[in-house]
């Protein structure tokens, strides 16, 4: 099979995740064509073999809005994660662990670390806005709860996009196969666990609802087109 035909395919399929309904639509019905013309279905496009990226953080101790954004934009992109912290080194780096295609691993890394690019400014900005009479202490309350607001409005937005993508294929009218993110997670997480061991690690952290709501709000300024459950809760890995 030429890979020029492989290639327009596999663009067709990545512009219909847009958040433009015409364009996603139109891009989605030629690559059914074109993948039913030529008899392929979703796997003889990419390599679905499974692979383990292990990250070193710059933190010993990885924040709990990073984790909840790794967490988030990797269930958007049909990939599994976890963490290891380093909460009794000063000396040595936390470790996030990313298991799925390679090509949805570079998807994850991309985006996620151009959210922490745009959520740290965001947030930047939030705090100078905030009255001159707040100490320090309490300004820092205020960002976090705010930076933690823009977490889950991202991952919000993001999930019911990757809903309204899947929901809108019509599987009756088309020949292909197409892996939802969440059946490619839940096979990178089987593969994970065959071979690591992890416990389930939910946030206690306390933010303020007003800050919080406000963040959740500034999330529509960012632009993703991917999608993403919002919960908190993750998967760390037992060291």
């Amino acid at each position: 099979m030429d890979d020029k035909i492989k290639n327009k395919i596999a663009k067709l399929l990545r512009l219909a995740e847009s958040s433009n309904k015409n364009e996603a639509e139109s891009a989605m019905a030629k690559a059914v064509s074109l993948m039913n013309k030529h008899n392929l279905s979703e796997s003889d496009l990419y390599d679905d073999t499974i692979i383990l990226c292990q990250k070193e953080t710059r933190w010993s101790v990885i924040p709990n809005w990073v984790i909840s954004l790794y967490s988030g934009v990797s269930k958007s992109a049909g990939v599994y994660f976890c963490y290891m912290n380093m909460r009794n080194s000063t000396l040595h780096k936390a470790f996030m662990f990313l298991n799925g295609r390679q090509s949805d691993v570079d998807n994850v890394e991309y985006i996620a670390e151009f959210l922490i690019n745009r959520i740290n400014s965001m947030s930047k900005d939030f705090t100078k806005s905030l009255p001159k009479e707040l100490s320090g202490m309490q300004k820092q309350a205020k960002a976090k709860s705010y930076r933690m607001g823009l977490v889950d409005g991202i991952t919000e937005n993001m999930l019911k996009m990757t809903n309204d993508f899947f929901s809108s294929i019509d599987s009756s009218k088309s020949l292909i196969p197409i892996e939802d993110n969440i059946t490619r997670m839940e096979q990178a997480k089987d593969a994970f666990l065959q071979k690591h061991t992890v416990k389930e690690s939910r946030s206690t952290a306390k933010y303020n609802s007003n800050d919080f709501d406000a963040g959740k709000k500034d999330a529509s300024n960012i632009n993703i087109h991917k999608g993403v459950s919002g919960n908190f809760e993750q998967t760390k890995m037992l060291a």
